[in-house]
């Protein structure tokens, strides 16, 4: 009986992270307001009926949504292991533009959603707790990896820096979609903030 249940726990999930990653999809094509039910259940295979069984309503997708992209833009930020600060900088701006068409869609996402947080006070919320887990997490890398001694607004002023240039590098590089050219750009903000603080 266990199994059963365990593999029902299973397939929900699977289903649930389905809607989701189709709903990326949708937002990633016509913004958020593109998704409703019908389109939904299309793009995801899943019957409606089974959408309403994970969500009360269609305006609780996005939401979720929102959450999902949050956890996977943060995974970059708390770092792989990197040789010095240099490494870490550079991976980061590479989690940005070296990255699949598939994953593209994930960011345009995020920017759908940023865009919309400057009318919507609940995405304003979430986005405004991401951008302080971000920065935290990242000023405890840039002080690790840094070799030179840093006071923790230092190294926030430097993540503050960061984050800001890797957001407009972005939208800029879906805009445009020249990977060389801004990781030459990437590379050029990497050696002005490491020649800075050595």
């Amino acid at each position: 009986m266990k199994l059963n249940t365990d593999l029902r726990l299973i397939k929900g999930e699977e289903t649930y992270s389905r809607i989701l990653l189709s709903a990326i999809e949708i937002i990633s094509e016509s913004g958020i307001s593109g998704i409703t039910a019908s389109k939904l259940s299309l793009v995801s295979n899943v019957s409606k009926s089974n959408i309403f069984h994970h969500f009360k309503s269609t305006s609780e997708i996005p939401k979720a949504v929102l959450d999902m992209i949050i956890r996977e833009l943060m995974k970059p930020i708390g770092g792989p292991n990197a040789n010095s600060l240099d490494d870490y900088l550079n991976s980061l701006g590479y989690s940005i533009v070296n990255i699949s068409d598939e994953y593209k869609k994930i960011y345009k996402s995020f920017f759908s959603f940023y865009h919309e947080s400057m009318f919507n006070e609940t995405y304003q919320k979430i986005l405004g707790e991401y951008l302080n887990a971000s920065k935290a997490d990242m000023t405890k890398q840039i002080k690790r990896y840094s070799s030179k001694s840093l006071t923790d607004q230092e190294a926030n002023t430097i993540s503050t820096l960061i984050l800001t240039t890797l957001d407009g590098i972005g939208l800029h590089f879906l805009m445009k979609g020249d990977k060389n050219e801004y990781l030459k750009v990437w590379k050029l903000q990497v050696e002005f903030i490491c020649n800075s603080i050595k």
